[in-house]
């Protein structure tokens, strides 16, 4: 009969030792078999280990000893029937997760694995330094997101530089003018339409844009508008102009072309590459402009990465701070 100490529990006999040993359960010490509490409810609930305590006594014990216990049970759990190997990874994470045919005692862990719950809020930042932190490590960062019914969606978490192959070149200043909620362009103003995908055709010579794509195009001096005005509107109409605008000037920096994502409920769609509107590809990415103090619920960031994936295009976050970063979260299937 095996006994709790502390936080552990302690197998004494030495063919159960062999037979956990075998299929990697718990930590040899002292010629005993350590087992987390997780690792003992698991097994008393497979009826493969002995012990005093009930399952429900043995569950009430825990939950006491450690927070949102039964979410980490729940995916401990689901992990385990999927013939993979996991533990408890401490202070770091909630799990070390091993590959698909690794051991424990032969091989190193692949993921880092988060346990969420539906109804916690998240700090975009948080999430951000969980990715790093793994990036660090070499290792993979998952979300394991458990909801209210105990079902669980597995996220995989990336830091990622977007990049394209659009190239913008100014010739010649272009007349515009602010009207209301959008910026017209005229003569001369196709050449951004047919080559970098500026604006759309609004009447015939001319050209609507949006206040990110003038504003950028005013501190380039491509339209004879001043920033500062357009800027001034900008924020006028929408407050989170400034951060869309950081966000979108960035994008055309690194090649993209960012394009209103309203359709989508995002930001931006994102294109790698254009041609032209009459061989328009699929926008590859959709982005999400945040700052690192926004707080988002699982809910949301659960929508937003399957919307992207049923579209066929990667959901990206793009935090903005000293510099921006650009975090790339997707549904996998483990």
């Amino acid at each position: 009969m095996s006994q709790i100490k502390d936080d552990k529990i302690i197998v004494e006999n030495q063919k159960t030792i062999e037979e956990l040993r075998s299929s990697e359960y718990g930590e040899i010490k002292n010629s005993k078999l350590e087992l987390s509490l997780i690792e003992a409810l698991y097994l008393l609930n497979e009826d493969k280990l002995s012990l005093k305590k009930s399952k429900k006594e043995l569950l009430n014990f825990a939950t006491e000893k450690e927070k949102n216990f039964e979410l980490k049970f729940l995916v401990y759990k689901d992990l385990r029937e999927r013939g993979l190997f996991l533990k408890d990874g401490g202070k770091t994470s909630g799990f070390y997760l091993y590959g698909r045919g690794d051991k424990p005692s032969e091989d190193s862990f692949s993921d880092l694995v988060f346990v969420i719950t539906e109804r916690e809020t998240l700090e975009i930042s948080n999430i951000l330094n969980l990715t790093q932190t793994a990036k660090q490590l070499r290792k993979n960062p998952t979300i394991a997101l458990v909801d209210g019914e105990g079902d669980i969606t597995y996220y995989r978490l990336k830091e990622f530089t977007p990049s394209g192959k659009v190239n913008n070149e100014f010739e010649e200043k272009i007349e515009a003018k602010i009207s209301d909620d959008r910026i017209i362009t005229w003569k001369g103003s196709e050449h951004f339409y047919l080559n970098y995908f500026f604006g759309k055709p609004f009447l015939e010579e001319s050209y609507q844009l949006n206040f990110p794509e003038a504003y950028y195009l005013s501190k380039n001096e491509a339209i004879d508008l001043d920033p500062s005005v357009i800027r001034e509107r900008g924020r006028q109409l929408d407050p989170e102009f400034d951060l869309k605008a950081r966000v979108y000037n960035d994008l055309r920096e690194k090649g993209l072309v960012p394009k209103t994502g309203f359709k989508f409920g995002t930001h931006f769609r994102v294109y790698t590459r254009y041609k032209g509107p009459e061989k328009l590809s699929h926008a590859e990415y959709l982005v999400q402009s945040l700052t690192p103090d926004t707080k988002l619920s699982p809910a949301t960031i659960s929508g937003a990465v399957r919307l992207a994936q049923n579209v066929r295009k990667k959901m990206l976050f793009a935090i903005a701070n000293n510099e921006i970063n650009y975090l790339k979260i997707r549904r996998v299937k483990i």
